[in-house]
């Protein structure tokens, strides 16, 4: 799987490149992943004085990734927002599922 966020580290500062322009950088749990792991690096070395977030394509983040919020979290089947794992006032009161 390749990376779709990418770090380089220089000068005390780490820029962080959100690289997935097909889908306009959306949030999907892949992103995601990548992002929090791009970011826990220099905040556990303490080396950095600064982050700089960026990307790639023309738009800097679309969002949720909506496609992947229609299922819920799979991991933990809560939901359907994934990133509220059903703690939202949507999921709250949603009627019935799906």
């Amino acid at each position: 799987m390749s990376g779709i966020v990418h770090s380089v580290s220089g000068d005390r500062i780490v820029t962080i490149t959100l690289d997935s322009p097909a889908n306009r950088n959306a949030l999907s749990r892949r992103l995601v992943a990548q992002l929090r792991d791009s970011l826990a690096a220099p905040a556990t070395a303490g080396t950095a004085h600064a982050v700089l977030l960026t990307h790639t394509g023309t738009t800097f983040c679309s969002g949720a990734a909506l496609d992947e919020m229609r299922d819920g979290d799979p991991r933990t089947g809560r939901g359907p927002c994934w990133p509220c794992s059903g703690s939202c006032s949507p999921c709250r009161f949603r009627s019935s599922p799906g």
